[in-house]
């Protein structure tokens, strides 16, 4: 058993688990980062990070649940979400509070409450998402994997245009 596996193992964590806290983490630390712009603009303390969700599915519920229990602590708050399947749509937007509901990607990109976006669509379209999402200006949490070996173009693409627009991107 590695060194990694017996830590877990002996405070009863398991590998899993320890993996969903610290994807959670890292949500949690890309709204923390977005309370600052790019080009150093602070946000009021009042003002909640506005999150979107692109793709509703599985995996984004746990991204809904930890953005829900940061609405709770001020810090942000589910905005919008978007998904092609409306009863999964229509179903999140309950679970968000009542979020504004978009079938298509770059109508949610366009909803200025929105400031960070949290995608988790089909692995084939996490690059192409995220690039519309920093060209509109907003930052991006991607679920891995980021693209698929056939589009490694587009994380260059992708770096360029975050670099370009100051937007950050953390893949987790």
């Amino acid at each position: 058993m590695s060194e990694i596996n017996q830590a877990l193992k002996g405070n009863g964590t398991t590998r899993r688990e320890f993996l969903q806290m610290a994807a959670g983490a890292g949500v949690t630390t890309m709204m923390a980062s977005t309370t600052t712009s790019a080009v150093g603009q602070q946000r009021s303390p009042n003002e909640r990070i506005g999150v979107g969700f692109i793709g509703v599915g599985g995996r984004a519920q746990e991204h809904i649940r930890i953005v829900n229990e940061l609405q709770q602590a001020g810090v942000a708050e589910p905005v919008a979400v978007c998904d092609v399947y409306r009863p999964r749509l229509e179903a999140a937007a309950k679970r968000c509070g009542g979020a504004k509901m978009y079938l298509a990607h770059e109508e949610l990109l366009a909803d200025p409450k929105v400031d960070v976006v949290c995608i988790a669509t089909p692995d084939r379209l996490h690059a192409p998402q995220a690039i519309d999402a920093v060209r509109a200006g907003k930052d991006v949490y991607c679920e891995k994997p980021l693209t698929h070996w056939a589009q490694f173009d587009l994380a260059r693409q992708l770096e360029l245009a975050a670099e370009q627009t100051g937007r950050l991107v953390q893949v987790g």
